[in-house]
């Protein structure tokens, strides 16, 4: 029972994480189009965009992996961890501040940073991995734990977050 470990396991569960995401983007956006005063609604919009561009993204790394001389180890994991770090970032903070009834500024500029430091650890990452992909695993190498560690530890405080302002 190794469904999702496999290449077409995975490819299935890629496929439903993208369609759902898009679902929930096209929600987002026809409650926002409803009027004005869907703040929340626009929040959501925003950063669901956000959400699916990261997911198209991962599929384009993919897709160059297919048609590139490059090895889909060398492309694929660190790019797949800092997808799923961005998708972190922006539902968390689609769920911390979609009913807030400020502007929430602060939020816009923290999910600004954590994206750029995300990016910028991800080339970091890339340019450091892609010499090693073919002599070792990503999840054994000390990138893989990082990228495993750190979003652990945004999700706890995530979660912790949510839990006080709710």
């Amino acid at each position: 029972m190794h469904l999702f470990t496999e290449p077409t396991g995975e490819l299935i569960y890629f496929l439903a994480v993208i369609a759902v995401s898009q679902a929930a983007l096209l929600m987002a956006l026809g409650q926002r189009l409803r009027g004005k005063h869907e703040t929340a609604a626009g929040r959501y919009t925003v950063l669901l965009t956000g959400t699916v561009l990261a997911w198209v993204a991962l599929m384009g790394g993919g897709i160059y992996a297919l048609v590139s001389d490059m090895s889909a180890a060398a492309i694929l994991p660190p790019l797949e961890r800092a997808v799923n770090m961005l998708v972190i970032i922006y539902t968390s903070a689609a769920l911390l501040a979609a009913d807030s009834p400020n502007s929430e500024r602060r939020m816009w500029v923290i999910v600004t940073l954590l994206s750029v430091v995300t990016m910028a650890a991800y080339g970091f990452t890339a340019n450091t991995w892609q010499p090693l992909a073919d002599s070792k695993e990503f999840n054994e190498h000390t990138l893989g734990f990082v990228w495993t560690f750190v979003p652990g530890l945004l999700l706890v405080g995530v979660v912790a977050l949510l839990f006080t302002r709710y």
